[in-house]
């Protein structure tokens, strides 16, 4: 058979992806979704089969977040993002080198940066993007990647407000986003990561009280707000 033109293949991709994105924001071309579906639809040379739901939805999820977080001209390095690679190959090692600095930053070894997976070389497990002059705000499409236990972010220029969808996240032991300018108030839904062991929020514009139920997360060790 023949592959589908240029035009049914972003009519599969869109509809792969309108359970888990609203039509409207799919639609918005200013919005770093839609901007994340044309590149799956068009440009990406994987081009991952529309039917093939799990790869498509984290492929599209860390295209979002790219777009969203200036990855096209912000970001200090790229870390093979939106290579025609797995998205399991979207990281790079970098030389190691000691943090220097004051607090719980300090002598911390910096040695990876980007995405890495689980041993099963297909889920993303794992988000390495500290110092990377990340700008703009989360994108909710975060939560889509559930097999997430980790995400450091901080030491950029993150703004805006702690996506609630993060809640969902329930694989996640470590989010680090201290020293960005994350501002709104501190996320209640953090309080549904209940594995979470390690939650660190320094150095933001957070505002409001820290709601009791953080208490339901029984395994935290470290939370720095």
């Amino acid at each position: 058979a023949d592959p589908p033109n240029k035009t049914t293949r972003l009519e599969l991709v869109r509809k792969a992806l309108e359970p888990f994105t609203s039509f409207l924001v799919l639609d918005d071309p200013t919005s770093p979704q839609h901007r994340a579906m044309i590149w799956i639809s068009y440009e990406d040379k994987r081009m991952v089969p529309a039917d093939d739901v799990f790869h498509l939805v984290q492929r599209y999820a860390i295209a979002t977040l790219f777009f969203s977080t200036g990855g096209e001209d912000a970001w200090h390095n790229k870390t093979n993002f939106l290579s025609s690679d797995h998205e399991c190959n979207w990281n790079e090692e970098v030389p190691e080198y000691m943090l220097e600095g004051i607090g719980w930053s300090s002598g911390v070894k910096i040695t990876k940066r980007g995405v890495y997976c689980s041993e099963d070389n297909v889920t993303i497990d794992s988000m390495f993007l500290a110092l990377n002059n990340l700008t703009g705000g989360l994108p909710n499409e975060i939560s889509l990647l559930t097999g997430l236990s980790r995400i450091e972010m901080w030491r950029n220029k993150l703004t805006g407000s702690i996506p609630s969808s993060i809640g969902n996240m329930t694989k996640l032991d470590t989010i680090n986003l201290s020293f960005n300018e994350i501002n709104g108030t501190f996320p209640t839904s953090l309080c549904d990561l209940v594995k979470a062991k390690n939650i660190m929020l320094a150095n933001n514009k957070l505002s409001g009280t820290i709601p009791s139920i953080i208490e339901n997360v029984s395994e935290l060790r470290r939370f720095i707000l």
